[in-house]
């Protein structure tokens, strides 16, 4: 019967130093779940700050684009205007449709006002005078000086 005891013993022993090493990986396991935590939390914010460094991008060439073609030439509005154009390619990744549409829809128009300003200066610039006139079709040419 002691042999018997002293197995039991042993084995309640051996329970008891297992349940102790259970609590431990346990408690390592929670360890490990609150850094993975912490640093998907971290990741979700670098992708915000990322994600709104590329907005201010798209914003940027936008309003770039905008200060030039009102004040500048043709010339260094289409060199401007690429920006724009990359810009409103990369839309779709960062904002809403009705924002995406409306970008696209600007850089469509921008070219077409590109477009027909070069062909202005091209027909003017063979002397053949200005171009002429549009008054009463709703359209408005401003001349440069």
């Amino acid at each position: 019967m002691s042999v018997a005891i002293g197995l039991s013993v042993i084995s309640l022993l051996m329970s008891a130093w297992a349940v102790i090493k259970a609590g431990q990986a346990n408690s390592v396991a929670k360890q490990a779940n609150k850094i993975a935590e912490d640093a998907n939390r971290i990741a979700v914010k670098a992708n915000d700050v990322a994600s709104h460094e590329h907005k201010l991008a798209i914003y940027n060439a936008v309003r770039c684009f905008q200060a030039v073609f009102g004040r500048d030439g043709a010339e260094t509005a289409k060199q401007i205007f690429d920006s724009l154009q990359s810009a409103s390619g990369n839309a779709h990744l960062y904002f809403s449709g009705p924002v995406v549409d409306h970008l696209k829809r600007y850089a469509d128009s921008a070219y077409r006002v590109l477009v027909a300003r070069d062909g202005m200066n091209q027909y003017e610039s063979i002397g053949m005078g200005p171009l002429p006139s549009t008054s009463g079709t709703g359209v408005h040419r401003t001349t440069r000086h």
